[in-house]
């Protein structure tokens, strides 16, 4: 190929609702604007879409891409033009994207993540599948220094079925985040709406009486549910994952068809959730955690460091896969050692005393806040007294480390290589000191920053137990 090429012309349509989508403030603001006079609120909508197929025109238009023999090498912009250029060996990954409307034409997305310190990517938006295969082989032959070969597909080893995406739904905690947004997105909403609309509203539901507000609050919940059933069906939509090479692929989605390559010296550790109801039907979810971001800050689903392995499965089956999967790392289920607390009640000492505060100003108030505060602080005392016996560590071979600890009320198992962990910490402080008291706390690499991972209130002798446990050598 020696001439550059343009994106395919779907790329306007595609781009265009990209652009609507960054600019959806501008429609909250034309409906409060516009609210009551619908043909001024459909001829700005009108211009908005005008204004983003223009947009997306001028970049279709202004955007090229070269195919060489050794790199990729695009060109965009007119008044400020940019040449990039993307040595083949530097390219870590290629994630493809594939929109349903664009499947039966075999167009997609290309993700293309370089190398680069500061992990930047290049997306070429809207590509025959043809591309795809080319860039595919001319990456393994540059990185493998063999002769490219046909990129092909496997079975895959996993696969979520619509049943098993109603039991991840139900059992996580994802209700609550979406509880959460659409709390914010009413506040949101609220200052582009006229001054007093929604309060009006809601005091016409209050004359109805208490039946008629938990009516509405049931059928609040029920939606939330419904959506966060179907966010999961659209985005977990025949998920699949397979072992390419030495690389992981992770395929999903519905409308927009996701497959992410993930090489194996990318994955810093595997991250085990379980929620209290999950843990009682013995189901796990299992998360990678990367070591450089993959976010193009378009799809929301792809987060920069941590994203699912395999949503939902059962408990027996997880280490089974996991080796087939990655059999470098050796993965058995571990053998964790308790690392109980010097007492649990340093757990309580401060959020006891803010609670207690709490009690003190509800009960000046109003008796019935002081009753309900009161509820709350055995609610959140209960939730510390529980998560603070979650403190385990062990090994599971010579090369792995594993750490359990509670996070948000979810059981979070860690396991991670050795030389994975950037690095250990032991603190303590004068009082603890003088009790043989203190905290030991880790980092692993997470897309540009860090996770940690902290166990508290410990005996220093387990603390030092745990640097040791850090510094056997490993290969993987």
């Amino acid at each position: 190929m020696s001439d550059f090429e343009r994106l395919h012309p779907m790329m306007i349509i595609q781009r265009s609702f990209q652009l609507m989508r960054s600019f959806s403030f501008v429609l909250f603001i034309l409906l409060g604007t516009f609210w009551n006079n619908w043909t001024r609120l459909l001829l700005g909508v009108v211009v908005l879409c005008v204004v983003c197929g223009l947009l997306a025109g001028y970049e279709w238009f202004f955007f090229k891409y070269l195919i060489a023999t050794d790199r990729l090498i695009i060109t965009k912009g007119w008044l400020a033009k940019k040449q990039i250029e993307v040595p083949y060996q530097r390219i870590q990954t290629i994630h493809r994207q594939t929109l349903f409307f664009l499947k039966p034409f075999k167009i997609s997305s290309l993700i293309i993540e370089t190398a680069g310190a500061g992990g930047g990517n290049e997306t070429l938006l809207a590509v025959k599948e043809r591309v795809y295969l080319q860039l595919q082989q001319h990456r393994q032959a540059k990185q493998v220094g063999a002769k490219a070969k046909l990129v092909t597909e496997v079975e895959p080893q996993y696969q979520i079925t619509a049943a098993a995406i109603w039991k991840f739904t139900f059992t996580d905690g994802g209700i609550f985040a979406m509880l959460f947004a659409a709390l914010t997105l009413i506040d949101q909403v609220k200052t582009y709406l006229p001054n007093g609309l929604l309060d009006h509203e809601w005091k016409k539901v209050l004359n109805y009486g208490i039946t008629a507000i938990l009516c509405l609050l049931g059928i609040f919940m029920v939606l939330l549910m419904t959506v966060t059933l179907l966010k999961n069906l659209l985005r977990y939509y025949h998920f699949e994952v397979w072992r390419e090479g030495e690389n992981l692929i992770v395929r999903r989605g519905f409308f927009n068809r996701d497959t992410l390559t993930v090489p194996l010296h990318r994955i810093q550790a595997l991250q085990f959730r379980q929620t209290l109801l999950r843990r009682l039907l013995h189901l796990t979810s299992v998360e990678l955690i990367l070591a450089a971001g993959k976010n193009t800050g378009e799809d929301e689903g792809i987060n920069d460091d941590t994203f699912y392995l395999l949503p939902i499965i059962a408990d027996q089956r997880v280490f089974p896969l996991l080796q087939q999967l990655m059999p470098e790392w050796k993965l058995v289920p571990p053998r964790l050692i308790d690392l109980k607390p010097a007492n649990r009640l340093y757990f309580l000492r401060f959020p006891g005393l803010f609670c207690g505060a709490l009690i003190i100003i509800g009960a000046w108030i109003n008796i019935y806040l002081a009753i309900g505060t009161v509820g709350l602080t055995a609610l959140v005392l209960g939730y510390l007294w529980w998560a603070a016996g979650y403190q385990q560590a062990g090994k599971i071979n010579s090369k792995l480390l594993t750490y359990r600890t509670v996070q948000a009320a979810n059981i979070v198992t860690l396991i991670t290589p050795t030389n994975k962990i950037q690095q250990t910490s032991i603190h303590t402080g004068y009082w603890l000191y003088s009790t043989g008291i203190g905290h030991f706390s880790l980092e692993i690499k997470a897309g540009q920053s860090a996770r940690k991972v902290k166990l508290k209130y410990l005996d220093l002798t387990n603390c030092h137990y745990l640097a040791q446990l850090s510094r056997i050598k490993s290969t993987i």
